[in-house]
């Protein structure tokens, strides 16, 4: 991962690499103090933010660029997700710990994901053992029975009604 130009240039002064050269005899005792402009997790999520992140893939010139900030802020393709990223962006952005934070809305999203998906699937199979069709035409049906029964078949496909589930005493359905 490294950091474009423009991003570094842009990049808070305290995190600019410096470089300080003084000889020192090696017999001599050294101790350093941490730096005045050191930075808590959440300090430094928010320089971390805004700036444009690099990153090469392993296996041949792909790089992907991103600002966190933009992705982290993403309403999703369709714009449904846009309360929930601002949501979890806001969260994260007061949190002490970002990184933890992010993953806790890891787990609840994951765990959230796979409910949507139980759902739509259980509900896809409520939808094919519900769907009313017509019933099929008799073997001996006549030409206008059988045109008949097309008309309604298309028609049932194009608009379709379904009967309400059969719900046994522990409402359980498909």
């Amino acid at each position: 991962m490294e950091l474009l130009p423009e991003a570094d240039a842009t990049a808070p002064a305290e995190l600019k690499p410096q470089t300080f050269k003084k000889e020192v005899p090696m017999t001599t005792n050294i101790m350093t103090q941490a730096s005045i402009a050191t930075l808590t997790e959440k300090e430094l999520w928010h320089h971390y933010l805004p700036l444009t992140i690099t990153q090469t893939m392993s296996f041949g010139p792909t790089v992907e660029r991103f600002i966190p900030d933009h992705d982290l802020r993403d309403p999703g393709s369709y714009g449904l997700i846009e309360s929930l990223s601002e949501t979890l962006a806001d969260d994260v952005a007061e949190s002490d710990t970002p990184e933890e934070t992010i993953d806790l809305w890891i787990v609840d999203l994951e765990s959230y994901v796979n409910n949507l998906k139980l759902i739509r699937d259980t509900f896809s199979k409520l939808k094919q053992v519900s769907i009313i069709m017509p019933a099929d035409h008799a073997i001996d049906a006549t030409e206008d029975e059988i045109r008949e029964w097309e008309r309604a078949a298309n028609a049932a496909e194009e608009n379709p009604r379904y009967r309400p589930p059969l719900l046994g005493n522990s409402q359980e359905a498909a």
